[in-house]
């Protein structure tokens, strides 16, 4: 038995350098919209609404882990997060935070000029509309 499942598309211009090297300024792209629970892959591309706004993130920590950063390192779970794609490095701001069963962990690839969950607290897996791959 196949089972269609709707895919729609949408298109969407990048408005600031958060996700800069990965995504620029100006950039557009593709996002899939999600219209079923999804549970995101670390390191996927995600669109969020929180609010009237929209941020475009890469996830980092997912569901029940325990995350902490401190000297220009990610921890999960207390290992050592190898991150595979270029990022703009800076040093954080020591920070530990345990995730909920409904919350993930996103960062812009621009650590330095990024309004991310570092600043904002985790988001709510119900606030992905959408996923770039």
């Amino acid at each position: 038995m196949n089972i269609l499942k709707r895919v729609r598309f949408q298109k969407n211009l990048i408005l600031e350098n958060s996700m800069n090297p990965s995504l620029l300024e100006g950039d557009e792209i593709l996002l899939k919209k999600i219209f079923f629970k999804y549970v995101p892959n670390r390191f996927d591309i995600v669109k969020v609404n929180l609010g009237k706004l929209s941020y475009i993130k890469r996830v980092i920590g997912l569901p029940n882990e325990n995350l902490k950063l401190n000297n220009n390192m990610v921890y999960i779970n207390n290992n050592v997060l190898v991150e595979k794609y270029e990022f703009i490095k800076t040093e954080y701001s020591s920070l530990e935070i345990s995730l909920g069963e409904q919350e993930i962990f996103l960062m812009g690839d621009n650590r330095i000029d990024s309004i991310d969950s570092r600043k904002l607290g985790p988001f709510k897996l119900h606030d992905v509309v959408g996923i770039f791959n």
